[in-house]
């Protein structure tokens, strides 16, 4: 099912369509399979790999650094369970909800489909090259963000507009971040 672009910053959505159209000519066709994420959705990918305790540490981040929005979802979208592959530690993302910039429709994630089958190997050669080294390399020269180049916590499907790590490396506060997503997301914050 394809993923709406419609919900990303304008800019950032003319840059990923860019990116996209030059893989396909560097013959790296590339798929966006995540854009705008809701807190909860982020909520659930964080508790995915955490402890009890983790999670009640995250809920407690966030209620004494003024997000008690977001503290309510993260508490409120309950216990994750580990999919095939995942354990407990090898964290799936470093940031609380609120604080990716997927929730502000700045990152997307992308998967390789060589051939047509999807290949989620950072690794794997296929035609002598690897598609998520092409894909952040690309996004590199536009001046994006890749994943896959931070010397930390290597995310090769991940682009973000920003050159910050993440809303609160880029000056904001937990209190506005709070606020911003429960205007945006509010209405339901557990969807």
């Amino acid at each position: 099912m394809p993923v709406d672009l419609n919900s990303l910053v304008p800019e950032f959505r003319a840059k990923v369509l860019d990116l996209l159209a030059r893989c396909v000519e560097q013959n790296v066709p590339m798929r966006v399979t995540d854009a705008l994420r809701t807190p909860a959705q982020q909520a659930r990918i964080w508790r995915r790999t955490r402890t009890s305790a983790e999670v009640q540490a995250g809920i407690a981040q966030l209620q004494n650094s003024g997000a008690p929005f977001l503290a309510s979802v993260l508490e409120g979208v309950g216990p994750q369970g580990l999919q095939p592959g995942e354990t407990l530690g090898s964290h799936l993302t470093k940031v609380l909800p609120g604080n990716g910039w997927h929730q502000w429709g700045e990152a997307v994630d992308c998967a390789w489909f060589p051939g047509g089958v999807y290949e989620p190997s950072a690794s794997k050669l296929v035609d002598g090259v690897n598609g998520y080294h092409v894909y952040a390399d690309i996004a590199a020269t536009m001046e994006l963000q890749p994943g896959g180049h931070w010397t930390t916590f290597k995310d090769w499907p991940h682009v973000q507009f920003s050159k910050k790590d993440n809303p609160i490396a880029a000056g904001k506060s937990w209190a506005s971040i709070d606020a911003e997503m429960k205007a945006r997301f509010g209405a339901d914050p557990l969807k």
